[in-house]
């Protein structure tokens, strides 16, 4: 799977939009015209995305706890940790019906 910069494609469309599509480049076909985007859209540069990283708060004693992801702990009742603040996962609640 590639990632690519959606605002960047979002400009480069826009730029097409403003292209005389009547007097100089009308497609031969719409096939062709698919083909052309295809090519734009080939050539837009990627990004480095790294996947969402999860884990839990583990209680080891009171008040705090740690990530089941790095092992870091942390006075979670000093605010509310959604993420880790070492590694970043996000944290899964224990709320089963939790959807993010």
């Amino acid at each position: 799977m590639r990632l690519i910069d959606a605002d960047a494609l979002i400009t480069l469309l826009k730029e097409c939009q403003q292209l005389d599509w009547n007097n100089n480049i009308a497609p031969v076909s719409w096939n062709h015209a698919f083909d052309n985007f295809k090519y734009m859209i080939d050539d837009e540069p990627t990004i480095e995305a790294e996947p969402v990283r999860r884990g839990r708060w583990t209680a080891i004693y009171c008040p705090f706890d740690t990530c089941s992801e790095c092992g870091t702990s942390f006075d979670t009742t000093m605010g509310n940790f959604n993420y880790c603040p070492n590694c970043g996962a996000k944290m899964i609640l224990n709320d089963e019906n939790n959807i993010d």
